[in-house]
């Protein structure tokens, strides 16, 4: 997902696009999410159930900000601004203490466009076992 630009205040936005995610699903699924791993497996279901939303761009910004905020959190990220790509990412050190980037409004959105080929669990296990030195 594109942002129109460079927004410094885009991320002060993004846990309470979060929570909306987090409370949606509760209500609407009756599914509890919360900022860790199990949650973020359950983002494959919830984007399933909702199917072909008539907002893309909506639902994008508001469950890539849930993975993007569990990103944050789990790891001890911070948001960073893509000029390249122009977009969000949460970026995190790896055990060899170089960065790395998880751009998750685009897996998102790649997820809805394209379904399950695009996982948002595969991805949240491919983040977990580099960010743990488990593949480089």
């Amino acid at each position: 997902m594109a942002f129109a630009g460079y927004d410094p205040e885009a991320p002060k936005g993004f846990p309470q696009f979060a929570q909306l995610c987090i409370d949606s699903a509760k209500k609407n699924m009756n599914m509890d999410l919360g900022y860790d791993l199990e949650s973020i497996k359950k983002l494959d279901d919830v984007i399933s159930i909702i199917g072909k939303p008539k907002n893309l761009g909506q639902m994008v910004t508001v469950i890539g900000s849930f993975l993007g905020e569990a990103f944050r959190r789990i790891y001890d990220g911070r948001w960073e601004w893509s000029e390249q790509f122009k977009t969000w990412a949460v970026m995190f050190r790896l055990p060899d203490g170089k960065e790395e980037g998880a751009f998750v409004f685009a897996k998102v959105q790649k997820r809805f466009v394209n379904g399950t080929q695009d996982s948002v669990a595969f991805y949240a296990h491919v983040t977990d076992s580099k960010v743990k030195g488990r593949i480089p």
